[in-house]
């Protein structure tokens, strides 16, 4: 539409235990699964959705394999080599992501729970609130979490700093839990923000935390990918 957007993100919504995902938590932290970059000031969330479907996609194949016989561990050795033939192995812990992809295996969760769950954990997503999705007599049998992610970290950070310095955001910062507002700033809007009054501190930690070990330990994750990917 040639409007330019900066540090947007995407309405999404994840379920914890409750009626609709038999009872189980498809909010759960489990640790920072995608992983961030500095990323470019106008780019889409869509990348880090791309990477959290990826690990959908593995699970699938997880639950593919062992409606057909396979073992859990043979599931697990499927969906981890469809995991790894579909996604660069920078932009994701892929560890962490098979544990948590066999975690869910047999739960109530659906693709969007997935995606929210690892960004969130991940740090890219601002929580808005809970909803009620389903009800039975007034009482609540499903609820869900509303939520804003962002393509890094550093977007949200700046997002939920500089909402509240712009008069175009005055008394609705985020929308609402079921309808969230994620819209990125505006050049104009991004050019008035005082970055001064934007505390950083939490993206440098980061940044100091990525020791050369970490960096090797990418390293290793490519290599083993390829050589799955090439020699399954």
């Amino acid at each position: 539409m040639g409007t330019i957007e900066i540090f947007s993100g995407r309405g999404v919504r994840c379920r914890p235990a409750g009626l609709s995902t038999t009872f189980s938590n498809c909010c759960k932290d489990k640790g920072k699964i995608v992983k961030d970059g500095m990323g470019s000031s106008i780019s889409s969330i869509g990348t880090k959705i791309a990477v959290a479907k990826g690990v959908f996609t593995g699970m699938k194949a997880a639950y593919t394999a062992f409606k057909a016989g396979a073992t859990a561990s043979q599931a697990a050795s499927s969906g981890a080599n469809a995991l790894i033939v579909g996604l660069d192995p920078t932009s994701i812990a892929i560890s962490l992501a098979i544990n948590f992809m066999i975690d869910f295996l047999f739960s109530g969760c659906d693709q969007q729970d997935m995606e929210t769950a690892m960004l969130d954990s991940s740090g890219m997503c601002h929580f808005i609130g809970s909803y009620c999705t389903s009800s039975f007599l007034g009482i609540c049998l499903q609820k869900a979490h509303g939520e804003c992610c962002f393509n890094t970290k550093l977007g949200r950070i700046i997002q939920e700093q500089g909402r509240p310095q712009l008069k175009s955001f005055n008394g609705n910062l985020w929308g609402t839990a079921k309808k969230p507002m994620c819209r990125g700033f505006t050049p104009e809007e991004f050019q008035a923000l005082d970055f001064s009054k934007i505390d950083l501190s939490e993206y440098y930690a980061d940044i100091e935390a990525r020791a050369q070990s970490d960096i090797q330990i990418d390293m290793g994750e490519r290599v083993n990918a390829y050589l799955k990917a090439v020699n399954p």
